[in-house]
């Protein structure tokens, strides 16, 4: 039981078994000399710096040109590449051309660089703010629609129209007098089944 609870801490802080044995003490009782302790990463360096290559469009999000997000229909299509709840992520029939930044719209692809899953845009801002009073009238001038609000209108969640530019947006609500953080909503699966 106790050798079971040590092989799970050592997988867990990233120990490989050579680092492991190296870090018992010696049989003989002598104190373990800190420079016989040798921990090796556990993902391969590669990988990490193909993460650190890639820059972010928005948070830790990239936008994903050669998906595109769908409504599930009783049709079915052939290249689904995952399904969240009513929809579908499927291969884009055609990327469109590089752009300079790419447009966040709701239904966008995106793909978290933390966890490497895909997500989509679902077209909602969280907002927290100060000013609760000053964020309506800017809510309103932009045309959005507001779905929720808590603490007494010190988070408030907003939805843009379909086609709007939602980084655009972002940027003018921090601009607002009062607002500390607007997020860019994503739904994405944050746990597969084992």
């Amino acid at each position: 039981m106790i050798f079971s609870k040590i092989i799970l801490a050592v997988t867990i802080i990233g120990l490989t078994p050579a680092a492991f044995a190296n870090a018992l003490p010696p049989a003989d009782g002598r104190p373990l000399q800190p420079a016989t302790v040798a921990v090796q990463a556990s993902q391969p360096t590669a990988q990490l710096n193909a993460l650190a290559a890639v820059n972010a469009d928005f948070g830790t999000y990239v936008v994903q040109p050669q998906f595109a997000a769908v409504e599930r229909n009783a049709n079915p299509i052939q290249d689904v590449v995952t399904e969240f709840g009513s929809r579908q992520i499927v291969a884009a029939q055609k990327a469109p051309a590089g752009q300079a930044k790419p447009r966040v719209q709701t239904n966008t692809v995106v793909r978290n660089l933390m966890s490497g899953n895909l997500g989509i845009v679902t077209g909602r801002l969280t907002i927290l703010t100060k000013d609760p009073a000053t964020l309506a009238n800017a809510i309103n001038a932009l045309g959005l629609k507001q779905l929720n609000s808590i603490n007494r209108g010190k988070v408030v969640i907003v939805e843009a129209p379909a086609d709007a530019d939602l980084l655009a947006i972002q940027t003018k609500l921090k601009a607002v007098s009062g607002v500390r953080k607007v997020k860019v909503d994503v739904l994405e699966k944050l746990r597969e089944a084992q």
